[in-house]
């Protein structure tokens, strides 16, 4: 699973947020402000300790580290919506220039969710976790059909379904459209 590397990082945090004075996060002045960026923004249910604005920072920080790829998606998503301004300066901006990259970050982080973390069957069953890893690798080499097969282990019908529309889901090409703007 591929997160966001140590420079997306910086390059969130310090170039397209950015550090007011005393170490400060634009837009993050104490813990409530971040819990309502990542509970109201974020739709995560993530409860932040730091109050300080400097705490914050570091805390904020540290959150985007620790979670899965799905969810650091959903943070860069709520950080470009939350904090874009085009045309704030003359010329392109640093913010401006980053932006693009940003959202294909986002993409990319979207992209990493497999099918074995959104999948959580009601057997804590040795085998079917086998058998749900088997079956994303098979999907990432092509072969839903295999796949499939692989979540009949416990003849769960509604586990199977589940799983099905995921593939479908993973492998459906994007619309013409998409296509046409890359």
């Amino acid at each position: 699973m591929s997160k966001l590397t140590s420079r997306e990082l910086d390059l969130l945090i310090n170039y397209y947020i950015g550090v007011e004075e005393y170490g400060r996060l634009r837009g993050f002045y104490h813990g409530g402000t971040l819990r309502e960026f990542l509970q109201v923004d974020c739709d995560l249910d993530i409860e932040p300790k730091s109050n300080s604005a400097r705490a914050v920072h570091t805390e904020f920080i540290e959150i985007l580290k620790s979670q899965p790829p799905q969810n650091q998606a959903k943070i860069v998503r709520a950080v470009l919506a939350k904090f874009y301004e085009p045309g704030l300066f003359d010329g392109a901006s640093r913010q401006e220039k980053l932006h693009p990259k940003f959202e294909q970050v986002v993409q990319r982080l979207e992209s990493e969710s497999t099918l074995v973390d959104d999948i959580s069957p009601n057997s804590t069953s040795e085998v079917v976790q086998v058998a749900l890893k088997d079956a994303d690798y098979l999907i990432s080499r092509g072969s839903v059909r295999s796949a499939v097969s692989k979540t009949h282990i416990e003849q769960d019908i509604p586990k199977v379904v589940h799983f099905a529309l995921l593939c479908i889901e993973k492998i459906r090409p994007a619309p013409a459209s998409a296509n046409a703007n890359r």
